[in-house]
């Protein structure tokens, strides 16, 4: 067997040659070889942003939205989590391009929404938290993407496969003119399943936008762990249109005590309550309450804050 490596600042390719067969994923053998694509014959591809209803293409799909190439053995397992409410028209546009494009690097995936049920609002950090303890259910994940529903990547050479490090794949949205990076982890990242579960997941605390995701990055460094990113020139996103949403008001207090917190608040105090599971053509829809106790999530953030409930 030779195995080749081919390394740049924006993949990790690895080639095995002359396999006579690998063990399939449900014990068996199969004669099949290692997947590979060429990234060479990658480049910029066209997002159709004028879908209106939920996609009927892609039969190669399973219910549940999960693929596995036929015809060789992918090195990657995927689970790709998306955050959702509210937003029926950006998930068939995102479950239009994003098949096609990950059916293309031959990766096994499967596409799961979570969705937040109840009025509060939105918690994007506790329902990833609440989407990773149910996507272990469906089997043996390598690793998890963190994908946000209005993103959709503008470029084949963005890897959606494991990374060794956690990985922030969103380095330019066409949309946004100034970006900031230095301690962002957001729009769509990618993380192995232990080193999710060795950082204690995303904080459960940020109700309302922002604030998570650099809570989350802060995390990683807090654990020892490197963080990398896309090039900048390639790991090109655009975004679609849609309402701003209400800011975290306690957002940066928290960000400051995330090293004192972040051993124990996260998926290790996780309290979320499982509504329903629903499998579609080309996703697995998950419902859940991420506030089951009704707590007042303004009066349980400031106890956090409160130095008496740090180390």
């Amino acid at each position: 067997m030779k195995l080749t490596w081919i390394e740049d600042d924006n993949t990790t390719t690895v080639i095995y040659e002359n396999i006579k067969s690998v063990t399939a994923g449900n014990g068996g053998e199969v004669n099949l070889p290692t997947c590979y694509i060429n990234i060479t014959e990658c480049g910029e591809i066209f997002v159709n942003k004028t879908i209106t209803k939920y996609p009927e293409e892609y039969p190669e799909v399973s219910t549940g939205g999960y693929y596995r190439p036929k015809n060789c053995k992918s090195r990657h397992k995927v689970a790709v989590l998306v955050p959702y409410r509210d937003r029926k028209k950006d998930l068939f546009v995102y479950l239009h391009n994003i098949h096609p494009f990950l059916i293309r690097q031959k990766l096994e995936y499967r596409i799961f929404v979570i969705e937040q049920k109840g009025t509060d609002v939105f918690n994007r950090g506790k329902l990833f938290n609440a989407g990773f303890v149910e996507i272990k259910k469906y089997g043996k994940w390598r690793c998890v993407i963190f994908h946000d529903v209005d993103l959709l990547p503008l470029d084949d050479r963005i890897l959606y496969s494991c990374p060794t490090w956690p990985k922030h794949m969103c380095a330019t949205v066409a949309e946004v003119k100034k970006p900031k990076f230095r301690s962002l982890f957001g729009g769509v990242s990618s993380m192995d399943v232990q080193q999710f579960q060795q950082v204690n997941g995303y904080s459960n605390l940020y109700w309302g936008w922002g604030g998570e995701d650099n809570d989350l990055f802060w995390r990683i460094r807090a654990a020892g762990l490197p963080i990398v990113r896309n090039r900048k020139d390639i790991a090109r996103y655009t975004t679609l249109k849609h309402s701003v949403q209400s800011p975290n008001r306690l957002r940066f207090a928290l960000l400051s005590s995330t090293y004192q917190r972040y051993k124990r608040e996260g998926i290790s105090n996780l309290k979320y309550k499982l509504e329903s599971v629903t499998e579609h053509h080309l996703h697995t829809h998950i419902i859940v309450d991420i506030n089951p106790g009704k707590e007042n999530t303004t009066k349980l953030i400031s106890q956090w804050i409160k130095s008496r409930y740090l180390e």
